[in-house]
């Protein structure tokens, strides 16, 4: 399973771009290595301090520390294409035939933010973009650029070419480090999102 981790100053400072951007299906990606350059340390932190998370109640390698860093930590464990919402978001036809989706019609593939655990949609949002790249919401609405043409096998009785986007399902996790040095979970809150790019799936039906 795939990690990543992002501090709460980076954060803060993500969400402020988040609120403006986050629709924008071409909105760059946030890159690990920016995230671990900006983040790995509290501007408080002693300069030879080793803050990446590296377990719940497992001490770090300093003897005290500020008890004030807090970061978030996520985990994929299923990546699933989702077929949007709507009447026309999937076609079907026989052997030989040419189907495509409409490039002028809009449509949903909605997630999910658990509301337990005390992890904004925000943090689970910037958390699942720094680990994957590209961007993620809560939902995704839009057309597509492309139509998906494709031809049902003269094998086929029956084949269908629906639109969607992958979603991704996990957990991200909350951690608090302790005036001792101790990386304390505060929480952990489920999600289920997808990434913001249009994928097609073709299904022999019959």
């Amino acid at each position: 399973m795939k990690r990543a981790f992002i501090s709460l100053a980076v954060a803060t400072l993500l969400i402020g771009n988040f609120a403006t951007s986050a629709n924008a299906a071409d909105e760059p990606p946030i890159s690990d290595v920016a995230i671990s350059n900006a983040g790995s340390e509290p501007d408080n932190a002693p300069a030879t301090s080793a803050r990446e998370p590296i377990g719940d109640g497992i001490a770090a390698p300093q003897t005290a520390c500020p008890g004030t860093y807090i970061w978030y930590s996520s985990v994929v464990s299923s990546i699933v294409f989702t077929q949007a919402s709507g009447a026309n978001s999937s076609v079907t036809g026989g052997p030989g035939v040419t189907l495509s989706i409409s490039t002028s019609t809009s449509f949903t593939v909605s997630g999910s933010v658990s509301a337990t655990g005390g992890v904004s949609a925000s943090i689970v949002v910037l958390t699942v973009q720094a680990q994957n790249g590209g961007t993620f919401g809560v939902s995704y609405t839009g057309t597509s650029t492309q139509s998906g043409s494709w031809t049902v096998p003269a094998t086929w009785a029956v084949g269908r070419l629906a639109i969607g986007a992958n979603k991704y399902s996990g957990s991200v996790k909350k951690y608090k480090e302790s005036p001792t040095c101790v990386n304390v979970l505060q929480g952990t809150t489920p999600y289920s999102i997808p990434k913001r790019e249009w994928h097609f799936q073709t299904t022999h039906v019959a």
